[in-house]
């Protein structure tokens, strides 16, 4: 029998909404008590940890505004959101929230927030922060799982404590980083001095994006390694770190690095730890293969950085036997960056090569220099003078950067760290690479650090000049909360 037109509609409104996600929503607050399913807003539980337990696919739990330390095992860790071989669906995930921004605070266990095990979970608007009670390792660490993603979480650590908040992902795929900080709250001293030895972001997974993010770090910013692939980097603010920005090492490959500052700060009170600083470097690459670096902009202010981009080969990595397709760097772009003011006592490029391994297509092109040391590393040659370095031949590979520029670029306000092109005539603007390489690869990203599309010539660096400037500068993801007093 056919149905009738009602019927009809009805039972397609019945398919239809059979296939959206209905989970439950659960309520946690620092006054509940846990017991029951924690469905009552106004009866809700008390720990994080017991409404996990009672969640299943397409649910969500609400945690209200407080403090919360209460932790349990995980795996060996002490966590207060411990979510353990609990696996979500992609078209239900399971979702974490901090009922408002930053109102839920997390400040106890080693591994506050862990996704252990566990697939397409969500975690979203938490405040993740060590204090002088606290004996917190990490923010959040996902492992053994797929499908992950961090949303408008603030992570930080008091800087003169040498504590460590970070984002690890081992064997964890899928994951999704967005508008996410991880700084320290620095006192009177200099925000480096006293952090630990390890860096902000540990990625050993495959296909993560981190993207509108800020990482103020006292080390190193992140270590992309162990055959992780398919990594994009995209519209960050890397700021304030004493040894490497991003290290891409053993073994990794396709990687995007896109739209990213790379800064050091401006203010006085780090010059001194700076100027006895020879180790700074903005990317570090051992290693890697089919790595893009393009439309970045690296700021040293004058004492920050001392290599803005370094390639090098282990030798002592090749001793220990490892294969060449690991120790080889292999297919290396690095297009429409702009380096400025550098460290005197640096260089703008090093890229050398150790004796036992090769490096293999790498090519710098359409780049843009000035303020800085005038040296230059090409396969262990140092030069001095841009015209110099382009007329060497890196590994029989072609001059480099033979469309590179040394003239001046002039900023929006570049004291106040904002680095957008200051006019139509700056020497940025309309000055970069477009179309495509020998290889297909586009010169230039599709759009800017603000998602601006970036049509015509391409600008040099994060920033693709807007007419009127009604866009916002770094301040979109620089501060990314603004309301903790300390800082």
């Amino acid at each position: 029998m056919t149905p009738r037109p009602a019927a009809a509609l009805l039972l397609a409104l019945l398919c239809c909404c059979a296939s959206v996600a209905l989970g439950a929503n659960r309520y946690v607050s620092p006054g509940g008590e846990d017991t029951g399913s924690c469905t009552d807003s106004k009866s809700p539980c008390r720990t994080i940890n017991y409404c996990i337990s009672r969640m299943s696919a397409g649910d969500t739990c609400n945690v209200a505004d407080g403090n919360y330390t209460s932790t349990t095992d995980c795996s060996g860790m002490q966590s207060v959101a411990c979510v353990k071989s609990r696996n979500c669906t992609a078209g239900n995930p399971c979702t974490l929230r901090s009922e408002n921004l930053h109102g839920a605070m997390i400040n106890a266990g080693a591994a506050p927030i862990f996704i252990n095990n566990s697939d397409h979970w969500k975690i979203e608007q938490f405040q993740v922060g060590d204090s002088a009670s606290s004996t917190l390792d990490e923010c959040v660490r996902a492992s053994g799982g797929d499908g992950l993603e961090i949303t408008d979480v603030d992570c930080w650590h008091d800087d003169e404590l040498g504590q460590a908040v970070r984002l690890i992902f081992r064997n964890h795929d899928t994951v999704t980083v967005r508008k996410v900080s991880v700084r320290t709250i620095p006192s009177d001293q200099c925000v480096m001095e006293n952090t630990s030895d390890r860096e902000a972001i540990e990625i050993r997974g495959d296909d993560i994006t981190i993207e509108d993010s800020r990482f103020e770090y006292g080390n190193q910013i992140g270590n992309i390694r162990d055959y992780a692939t398919n990594i994009t980097i995209r519209r960050n603010v890397f700021k304030n770190f004493w040894s490497h920005g991003l290290t891409i090492r053993d073994g990794a490959s396709n990687i995007l690095i896109e739209n990213n500052i790379f800064g050091a700060d401006p203010s006085s009170k780090c010059s001194s730890l700076w100027s006895s600083n020879t180790q700074s470097r903005g990317i570090d690459v051992y290693e890697a293969s089919n790595l893009t670096i393009r439309n970045n902009t690296f700021v040293g202010h004058g004492y920050g950085w001392r290599v803005p981009f370094r390639n090098y080969n282990q030798d002592a990595q090749v001793a220990a036997g490892c294969t060449s397709d690991v120790c080889d760097n292999t297919n290396i772009k690095f297009y429409n960056n702009l380096l400025y003011d550098i460290k005197p006592t640096g260089g703008y490029i090093r890229w050398s090569n150790g004796a036992a391994v090769t490096v293999s297509n790498w090519k710098a092109d359409g780049n843009l220099y000035n303020s800085g040391p005038d040296s230059w590393d090409c396969d262990d040659q140092g030069v001095s003078g841009f015209n110099n370095w382009q007329a060497l031949k890196c590994f029989n590979s072609g001059s480099p950067d033979g469309r590179g520029t040394t003239a001046q670029p002039t900023f929006v306000d570049y004291g106040s760290e904002d680095y957008r092109p200051a006019s139509a005539s700056a020497a940025q603007v309309n000055s970069g690479l477009s179309g495509l390489d020998a290889e297909g690869l586009a010169y230039c990203a599709s759009e800017d650090f603000n998602g601006n599309p970036r049509s015509g010539a391409c600008d040099i660096g994060a920033f693709e000049f807007i007419s009127g400037q009604s866009n916002p500068g770094p301040s979109r993801v620089w501060n990314v909360r603004r309301t903790d007093t300390r800082n």
